[in-house]
């Protein structure tokens, strides 16, 4: 081949500018930085979230309340009826224990009063002049024991003192047997009443009798509560009976 005897002309090379991020280590073109990725877009809770959840929390309360009342009015009321019942089983407990009955209330519109008597003996309303109610245990005539609540009412134009109505009755048993001797002559109360309480042995039936007698004044008008028994062996044995039930005895 014959050289070309017009050649042309080389074009010139026309350098790169050089790359705003630097020269291509590995001498390829630089590429341009990606755009940060913006964070994902989380749905905020609806503008009446807050709200609801307060009505939530107030109406939780509320009941709560509710539920605590009912609850302390229900153990309240349920620890009413315990304690009744169990005043009322203690009650009668110890009425059972002592031996007494129930509560006698009289019937006479002059003396008002209530007494337990021993329990299962015989009961007889006016048994005797000045005699209200008399309470017996196999009682013939002078009787095995007995309790007797007698009433002397005021005399007209008098005055008289427990302190007097209590001298009279000791007069009364010296005179009815001057071997009587007196025992005791205490002062005490039945419930909110001044009384005096006596304990004597004599022989007025012929055989020796042990008495214990309650003495209470109102309005004038004298009390007098009587429990006695035939013979040592059988106050013994009614002793502890006969007194609580005079201790029992309540004017009205």
């Amino acid at each position: 081949m014959q050289p070309d005897s017009n050649p042309q002309p080389t074009p010139p090379v026309v350098p790169t500018p050089p790359s705003p991020l630097g020269p291509d280590p590995l001498g390829s073109p630089a590429t341009p930085p990606l755009a940060p990725t913006p964070p994902p877009v989380v749905p905020g809770p609806p503008k009446n979230s807050n709200h609801m959840l307060v009505w939530i929390v107030s109406a939780v309360l509320v009941l709560a309340i509710i539920g605590g009342l009912v609850w302390w009015l229900l153990a309240g009321k349920s620890s009413s009826n315990n304690n009744s019942s169990s005043s009322s089983n203690s009650s009668q407990q110890s009425s059972q224990s002592d031996g007494l009955g129930d509560v006698y209330t009289s019937t006479d519109a002059s003396a008002k009063f209530t007494i337990k008597p021993p329990k299962d003996w015989a009961t007889k309303e006016n048994y005797a002049s000045g005699t209200i109610v008399d309470f017996s245990y196999q009682r013939i005539d002078a009787g095995i024991a007995y309790i007797d609540v007698d009433y002397q009412p005021h005399a007209a134009g008098s005055t008289i003192t427990l302190d007097s109505a209590v001298s009279a009755e000791l007069a009364y048993i010296k005179q009815t047997d001057t071997g009587a001797q007196i025992l005791s002559n205490k002062s005490t109360t039945a419930g909110s009443t001044k009384a005096v309480l006596l304990e004597w042995t004599d022989s007025r039936g012929g055989s020796p009798e042990h008495t214990m007698e309650l003495i209470l004044l109102k309005d004038q008008n004298v009390y007098f509560i009587v429990f006695n028994a035939s013979g040592e062996t059988n106050w013994n044995k009614f002793k502890a009976v006969g007194q609580a039930s005079l201790e029992s005895f309540r004017l009205q």
